[in-house]
């Protein structure tokens, strides 16, 4: 038949309890509960003392927050003390130098852990930073090259398209100067010659149409002459017009490359970046530090910003384009209506003369067309190729 020690405990509570003291770090259950099958440590209440609190007097157990053993003693707890009659508390493994020390060493080390932990976090934090503004420094960099040049670019066509168009106006005026040269040609050597015949008896009708007619002749050739130097004016134009339509298109199509290529360089690197540091801490068991989604929205500031540049530019670069026959004719019309005379071309002289020996006819006389001199001037100027007479007309009456 069983017997019970004082307190209620079997002497195989006894002897476990004595076996769990010689081991205290075997992580069993009563390393902090001595007789730990009469104690909740959870509720700090003994199980059944309501019904028979004498029978646990003398129940030990270590408060964490006291730093110290209690005893349960006439229905409370206490602190133990050495007198108590159940050995020597003070010197369990609780209050014992070798635990605190072991504690407080716990303690610090996690303490240490933590700064360690935060330390690392805080060096992950600068480092995202730093890769972040380099980052953006790099795209403002970009920016500002992408604006400069593409201004300059622009600046350069504009300059080159104002040439040629300000050429085809030039080329309007000297062709209308030549016209009005040759006009004036014809009509002065029809009165010379009137004169002429009428000194010789020689002034009817037949002589006077014949000599017409042959300056007519003369007429037409200075006007096919001078037509012909435009037209191959005008051709030297359009090759310079082609030669900067392909300048300008590959170099817009160059810039929308460059800045395309030097954007994706830097995603690619700064991703490149925050990928490896977020490696890194994860390694070391910080996460959740590193945003490497930042870069999306790093790049799209970027690009925004691209974006403005070309929308800044976008009237400019539509506005290089060669003019159209009616405005470079307009154009020559208000050259002329400022002052400006233009460089008649090169033609060859009238080949009709008269009178010759005992009143011989003209010669160069043929049947032509009506005469050129009483033609309007204005019907003489045109773009090789178009023909807007009605138009430069209305020009020229202002």
């Amino acid at each position: 038949m069983g017997f019970t020690l004082p307190g209620g405990f079997s002497p195989w509570q006894a002897v476990q309890q004595v076996a769990d003291d010689a081991n205290p770090f075997d992580g069993g259950s009563r390393d902090r509960d001595i007789f730990s099958e009469k104690y909740n440590q959870q509720g700090g209440q003994v199980q059944g003392v309501s019904t028979n609190p004498g029978a646990y007097d003398g129940a030990l157990y270590y408060d964490t927050n006291a730093g110290a053993v209690q005893q349960y003693s006439n229905g409370g707890w206490s602190p133990a003390s050495a007198s108590d009659g159940n050995g020597t508390p003070t010197n369990t493994t609780y209050n014992s130098p070798a635990y605190k020390a072991s504690q407080q060493a716990a303690q610090k080390a996690a303490a240490e852990k933590a700064a360690q932990d935060a330390a690392l976090r805080q060096g992950y934090q600068t480092s995202q930073g730093n890769y972040q503004q380099g980052a953006r420094t790099s795209l403002t960099d970009i920016g500002n090259e992408y604006d400069v040049n593409a201004r300059n670019f622009l600046n350069s066509m504009s300059d080159q398209q104002g040439e040629i168009n300000q050429g085809s106006a030039q080329n309007q005026l000297n062709l209308r100067q030549s016209m009005q040269n040759i006009i004036k040609g014809i009509q002065t050597g029809v009165r010379s010659g009137g004169v002429a015949l009428a000194g010789v008896n020689a002034s009817d009708s037949g002589a006077s149409e014949a000599l017409a007619r042959a300056y007519a002749q003369s007429g037409n050739q200075q006007t096919g002459e001078a037509r012909g130097s435009a037209a191959d004016q005008f051709a030297e134009l359009q090759r310079s017009q082609g030669v900067l339509n392909r300048t300008k298109d590959e170099g817009f199509a160059d810039q929308d490359v460059w800045k395309t290529t030097e954007t994706n360089r830097v995603k690619t690197q700064l991703s490149g970046e925050l990928q490896a540091l977020a490696a890194e801490a994860q390694g070391k068991g910080i996460n959740g530090v590193i945003d490497t989604g930042s870069v999306n929205g790093i790049v799209q500031n970027a690009l925004a910003r691209l974006q403005q540049i070309d929308q800044a530019n976008a009237g400019k670069r539509a506005g290089i384009k060669a003019d159209t026959a009616d405005q470079s004719i307009g154009k020559a019309v208000q050259m002329e209506q400022a002052g400006a005379v233009g460089n008649a071309f090169n033609v060859t002289g009238p080949n009709v003369s008269y009178g010759g020996q005992g009143g011989a006819g003209l010669k160069g006389a043929s049947a032509s067309q009506m005469p050129l001199y009483v033609k309007d001037k204005d019907s003489l100027s045109v773009v090789p190729g178009t023909g807007n007479k009605e138009k430069e007309k209305q020009l020229a009456r202002g």
